[in-house]
């Protein structure tokens, strides 16, 4: 990762009022911020690939910035399709985000995703508050709605 993206997303962090040396991550390119109970982690990476899933305008694999919130458990099995259906619903009114699932691990996360070229500290204080905001109110909608255990508890 260059040192030119970590010096910005740390004066983004500065800007929203942490101290980035609080928020770093185990490993490089990681941090850890919180917004009430909700966990939201910063990655920046550089897949070992370029997948055809992922339009890069390149051949080439290149650094990708990405804001994640895990935000709950998937609902039971009997309430799973009305709840992807929802899902899917959502994304289509979501900014600056969308909704996640990750079956293995059975998490729902919100999550903004975009290269590392051109990032701006605005950009990335974007991300954090959209993703933020996203899970901090649709955990309370999925958890009220489908009986889903928070992971902010």
């Amino acid at each position: 990762m260059s040192e030119n993206y970590t010096t910005i997303i740390e004066q983004a962090i500065v800007k929203m009022g942490l101290n980035p040396e609080e928020t770093k991550g185990e490993e490089q390119g990681q941090w850890q911020l919180f917004r009430g109970a909700i966990c939201i982690f910063i990655d920046v990476w550089k897949p070992s690939l370029n997948s055809d899933w992922n339009y890069t305008g390149t051949e080439h694999a290149v650094n990708t910035f990405q804001v994640i919130a895990p935000i709950t458990e998937l609902a039971d099995e009997s309430k799973l399709f009305q709840f992807y259906e929802e899902l899917l619903h959502m994304n289509f009114h979501l900014y600056k985000a969308s909704l996640i699932v990750n079956r293995r691990d059975n998490v729902l996360a919100i999550k903004y995703k975009s290269l590392v070229a051109g990032l701006t500290e605005s950009e990335v204080i974007e991300a954090v508050e959209s993703v933020g905001y996203y899970a901090e109110m649709l955990t309370e909608y999925f958890s009220k709605n489908y009986g889903v255990k928070k992971l902010s508890e």
